[in-house]
């Protein structure tokens, strides 16, 4: 790979999971708050979140497969135990991420946007509660596997130098 071809990868790992990443923190600490205390109620908030929901959904698709790509193209510098880790932390975003999008319709059923009331509150709130661990969880395996997509790079690009240092011997001045 070129290093032009490595710098954008890169760059699309880190944009890709910012993306996501940075969308579902700011949503859950920021604005969830504020429209509780602006609007006053639980129930109105939600129908908001129905709605954001699926653009967060679709960015975190996109950087699974940005993040599935990474982690193909950087697998000769990824030790045994990193490749474990991120493997398993990708394959647990993904099936996080398939049991979302089975959770959000099911819980779409469960709402009457005209009426902005919730058919069964405590099957909703049952399945709400189901959906926030998942992304919680999810959250936390994606900061794992960015923290471990580091240390590949950082290996990679030693693993790098080192070649490089082997085929250019320095001069003794």
């Amino acid at each position: 790979m070129t290093q032009h071809n490595l710098l954008i990868c890169r760059v699309l790992v880190i944009l890709s999971g910012a993306i996501w990443l940075g969308r579902l923190t700011f949503y859950a600490s920021v604005v969830i708050p504020m429209a509780h205390g602006v609007l006053g109620s639980h129930t109105t908030v939600g129908f908001i979140t129905q709605q954001v929901t699926g653009w967060i959904n679709a960015a975190a698709v996109i950087a699974l497969v940005v993040f599935l790509v990474n982690v193909i193209v950087t697998r000769s510098a990824q030790p045994l135990r990193l490749r474990i880790i991120l493997s398993a932390a990708w394959a647990l975003m993904a099936l996080l991420q398939a049991s979302l999008f089975v959770l959000h319709p099911m819980l779409d059923r469960l709402l009457d946007a005209k009426a902005l009331a919730i058919l069964d509150p405590e099957q909703f709130y049952f399945l709400h509660q189901i959906y926030l661990i998942g992304t919680s969880i999810q959250l936390f395996a994606a900061l794992a596997f960015l923290v471990c997509v580091l240390a590949v790079w950082r290996r990679q690009d030693m693993l790098k130098f080192e070649r490089t240092r082997q085929e250019v011997p320095l001069r003794r001045r």
